[in-house]
This record gives structure tokens, sequence and C-alpha cells, in this order.
């Protein structure tokens, strides 16, 4: 028995010392007048366990109240894109969303299920943007690998 252990560990842990923490930034942009949209460039996370995004999401109004939207899409190839859902906290239980509003000041935490599709992006909107009412933004996609 204590063999079998052994042998089960000294399979098992080169495996758990080659998972390595992963942080991949996916979009670092201000949204202004132009532009008011953006979209990331896709990342293959095939080999990634715990995909996670963080937002860091900062605005500065001067005059229009400002709306962010941010969606996920997935691919299997890195050309053909469906839109995707993810989890967040949100200030309640955890909850399964297809996208996200900001309005306010934030960081912001979210992950992605178990998925089949190696290809993700993010699309990110804002509403009545323009010179002095503007969106910093930056999404980040943590994870192992």
């Amino acid at each position: 028995m204590r063999k079998l252990l052994l042998g089960l560990f000294l399979l098992c842990f080169p495996l758990m010392v080659l998972a390595s923490p992963v942080s991949k930034t996916l979009l670092d942009i201000t949204l202004d007048a132009d532009p008011t949209e953006a979209t990331s460039s896709s990342l293959n996370i095939a080999d990634w366990t715990n995909p996670t995004l963080y937002v860091t999401y900062d605005e500065t109004e001067t005059g229009n109240a400002i709306v962010l939207v941010m969606t996920l899409q997935v691919s299997m190839d890195g050309t053909s894109w469906v839109a995707t859902s993810f989890f967040d906290l949100g200030g309640g239980p955890v909850t399964f969303q297809t996208s996200e509003e900001f309005s306010t000041d934030t960081n912001y935490i979210a992950w992605l299920e178990t998925m089949n599709y190696p290809f993700v992006r993010v699309i990110v909107r804002g509403s009545t943007t323009d010179a002095d009412d503007v969106i910093d933004l930056e999404i980040r996609l943590l994870g192992t690998k």
C-alpha cells in the first residue's frame, strides 16, 4: 500500500509543481468620443485552469452619465465567435450572466465556467462618452497553466 501511495505521489507531484500563474492583458484602453467601443484580441486559454477576469474601471464624468457594458465571446477557431456567460459575486450569491454594466469606479472580478472553447475575447461599449466624459479601462485575464 505504501508503495502504491508513494508511486501516486511521485506521479502527481510534478504535475502540481508545473502549474504556474498566468496574467494577460486583454484590453487597456481609454474610451471617449472615439473610440466608444472596443474588442480585445483573442486569447487561447485551452490549457488554462480557473480563467478569471479582473477589470479596473475608472471614469471621468463632467456632464454625461457614463455607462460601460462588457460582454464575453468564445470561439473554437478564433474566427467564428459566440456570446458566452460568466460568473460573478455581484453583491449576493454567485450569479451566471451574459454581460456586466459599470457606471462607477470599481474593480470587478468574474470567472468563466469550464468550457470546451479554446479562444476568448472581451467586447466593451461605452455610452455617452465624449471628449471630457471618458472611461479608462483595463481588463486582465488571470489563471494557471
